[in-house]
């Protein structure tokens, strides 16, 4: 593996001291190495990053902090379908069902063909005690994902 040299005028000038200001709680090696791979200017890499962002604060258990920067990246990135997917898990993971529900129904207007957030309707849907539409948003992954991650899973009760 190459070594980075931390000395370039991409890690020491203004947009690093920028992204230090805007990132505290992300180090510098970090920076660094997302300055090095083209990140350092905003291109179409950059949803990746804040989903990244965004999933690490929330793995943190910082949840609230995490759907801001999906909420920031959506802002920019509208179109973005897995920035709405990751902003829905998290809205999941704190039980906000309906709200989840809703982000989730956003994602897949955005991609019909992103299976996992079908999946995680259907979810938000059961748990809401709204079964047939659970089971249709089950039935709907399991066509995209015939044996995909959760197709052990759409067979469950709350």
């Amino acid at each position: 593996m190459a070594k980075l040299h931390v000395a370039t005028p991409i890690t020491t000038g203004p947009y690093m001291k920028w992204l230090t200001a805007r990132y505290p709680t992300v180090s510098i090696p970090l920076l660094s190495i997302l300055a090095s791979w083209g990140l350092a200017f905003p291109n179409n890499q950059w949803p990746n990053l804040y989903t990244i962002y965004g999933n690490a604060i929330d793995d943190a258990g910082n949840s609230e902090r995490a759907l801001r920067v999906y909420d920031s990246a959506i802002r920019l990135y509208p179109a973005a379908a897995d920035i709405y997917l990751n902003k829905g898990t998290t809205l999941l993971k704190m039980k906000r069902y309906a709200d989840a529900e809703n982000i989730f129904k956003q994602g897949v207007m955005i991609n019909p063909y992103l299976a996992s957030a079908h999946y995680k309707l259907g979810i938000c849907a059961m748990q809401q005690g709204k079964i047939i539409q659970s089971f249709f948003t089950y039935l709907y992954y399991l066509l995209l994902q015939p044996s995909g991650r959760y197709h052990g899973n759409c067979n469950h009760t709350p």
